[in-house]
């Protein structure tokens, strides 16, 4: 295969792009892909009130999130506790220690939703603002989860979520100043 010498080309990340000529200023879009993505400002509070609306949501969400760490726990302490104990002894504790890992399965997966009061949907996952800063921009990636430019956080993988939800990641209105 035989190439011509007089042509040549420029590979930047994955594009082709022809060579500039003398005089010729370089275009935009080549540009735009060197320069660091410039921090976004999160939305300001909301007027309508829907920090206040979320409250209750929240509330709960944490109430129901504690008694199942309080009943893991227990329950794990109890199996545990079983393992030390005598064979006469032993039923009595190793059976209720796992009922408590069972019943604190069962309030896990039966968390109340979140649901954003500013647009309807549910806050819990992953869409177009951060729901960590607001900022808006957010692109999904399955595999080694979401990279958010404003905040360096990495959002959660597929399986788990590893940041607090402070805001609508629909809609970017702010839900709660804690994180839920």
């Amino acid at each position: 295969m035989k190439f011509n010498k007089s042509f040549s080309f420029t590979v930047r990340l994955g594009r082709a792009t022809r060579p500039q000529m003398p005089g010729e200023t370089p275009p935009a879009a080549t540009e735009a892909l060197f320069k660091p993505a410039a921090p976004q400002e999160p939305p300001a509070t909301p007027t309508g009130g829907a920090a206040e609306a979320f409250k209750p949501a929240a509330s709960r969400y944490r109430s129901h999130r504690g008694r199942f760490v309080a009943i893991a726990i227990t329950g794990l302490l109890i199996s545990g506790l079983s393992l030390l104990v005598s064979d006469a002894v032993f039923p009595w504790l190793a059976y209720p220690g796992v009922a408590l890992v069972a019943l604190s399965l069962i309030v896990f997966f039966t968390l109340p939703g979140l649901v954003c009061p500013a647009c309807g949907r549910s806050a819990d996952g992953l869409d177009a603002y951060c729901p960590s800063c607001g900022a808006p921009g957010l692109k999904r990636n399955r595999l080694i989860g979401t990279p958010c430019r404003a905040c360096s956080k990495t959002l959660g993988g597929y399986k788990y979520r590893n940041y607090k939800i402070r805001f609508c990641t629909h809609c970017g209105t702010l839900l709660d100043s804690a994180g839920v």
